[in-house]
């Protein structure tokens, strides 16, 4: 039972590299195997792998792990990817494994970024 208060999240817990992270699940399309080859983009950053297309939308893919130290992925991850929404935004996640889905304490989590976009 939770303490009154205390703010319970929902969320699709994946790993980047030999990092957990918790997706809200509402922010979360699809889950697809990730293609080898993406479409690619004229100004890509380090972080951004290309882009796919989506229900007619070409979707951008990040692969966070190009960005963040997060470790070595276990030898027999098989990279995926997550299509997130915020409105009518899209994105892909290159991720190394989906595990299961979670009830967090809000209060438990770390935020890993500091802008809302």
């Amino acid at each position: 039972m939770r303490e009154p208060g205390r703010v319970a999240l929902q969320l699709a817990r994946i790993r980047i590299g030999a990092i957990p992270v918790g997706v809200p699940i509402g922010a979360v399309i699809q889950a697809l195997p990730l293609q080898e080859t993406l479409g690619r983009l004229p100004a890509r950053t380090h972080a951004l792998l290309g882009m796919v297309e989506h229900e007619g939308m070409a979707v951008p893919v990040v692969d966070l792990a190009r960005w963040l130290d997060v470790g070595a992925a276990p030898a027999d991850s098989v990279a995926q990817l997550l299509l997130l929404r915020d409105g009518d935004r899209r994105v892909g996640l290159r991720v190394d494994a989906l595990d299961e889905l979670i009830e967090v304490d809000a209060a438990a989590l770390q935020r890993l970024h500091h802008g809302d976009d």
